[in-house]
């Protein structure tokens, strides 16, 4: 039953000391020859890849827990378990938006949910998702959605009073 609960190995009691000490040693003998083969850390060499779902969603609960900076892509690469370049390949495949476009997006989305959660206050918004300044801001959000975040907290408005 414990071997099923995953327990490498047991002894019986009462045993005898020459049997723990093979036991320990064959234990020790397996760990070297796991750091000979693969290194000091065993899964150094295991490749985790994430569904393209996951992956996205894996960087996006990244990308919120730091919304107000700008990305480090060494940190975002190695919080998702791959490289740089892969980082962006994967993204610019999924997306077809290269990683900065694709985090000013999604800060431009999570602005437009604080605007249909209520939120009517652009520096606010401004300060909230991190872009530098509110040009820049209201430069993207029209260039994404194509009106001004004024327009966009105006047409929300008038569809809470048009129901």
């Amino acid at each position: 039953r414990q071997l099923e609960e995953g327990i490498n190995d047991y002894i019986v009691m009462p045993f005898k000391v020459k049997e723990l000490i093979f036991k320990i040693n064959n234990v020790l003998e397996l760990w070297k020859n796991i750091e000979k083969n693969f290194g000091t850390d065993p899964f150094s060499k295991v490749t985790i890849k994430l569904s393209e779902k996951d992956f996205l969603t894996s960087l996006n609960e990244l990308l919120l827990k730091d919304i107000k900076t700008k990305p480090n892509l060494d940190e975002l690469s190695k919080k998702l378990f791959i490289s740089k370049s892969t980082l962006d390949k994967r993204i610019r495949k999924l997306t077809n938006k290269n990683i900065s476009q694709y985090n000013r997006e999604f800060k431009i989305q999570y602005a437009m949910k604080l605007i249909n959660l209520g939120e009517r206050n652009i520096q606010f918004l401004v300060d909230q998702t991190g872009f530098g300044s509110f040009s820049y801001f209201s430069t993207s959000f029209k260039l994404y959605l194509n009106m001004t975040p004024r327009d966009y907290i105006k047409s929300v408005q008038s569809s809470e009073f048009d129901i």
